[in-house]
């Protein structure tokens, strides 16, 4: 987690190559992402909810990562619910 996160639980970059380790075949396309640290139950590892843009300037570490953070906290809750995980 922490070689895409580096010290935080979320990471916002442009002009970048895309992970093939996050993006697979589709890295090439990726020129800006956002990486957002994902806990979905108190007894489920840690996961990372990857957005990546052809655009490179669509991500970039001066934006704020807010509103991104929270589509994460949505998705969790989402998956908890249907998965029927606990908080």
């Amino acid at each position: 987690m922490k070689k895409w996160l580096r010290d935080g639980d979320g990471l916002l970059q442009g002009h970048i190559r895309g992970s093939e380790e996050i993006f697979g075949p589709a890295a090439g396309l990726v020129h800006s992402q956002a990486l957002i640290q994902m806990q979905v139950g108190s007894n489920t590892p840690l996961g990372i909810i990857a957005f990546g843009s052809r655009n490179p300037d669509m991500f970039h570490h001066d934006q704020a990562i807010d509103h991104v953070g929270f589509l994460a906290e949505v998705v969790e809750r989402c998956i908890r619910l249907w998965l029927q995980i606990p908080v």
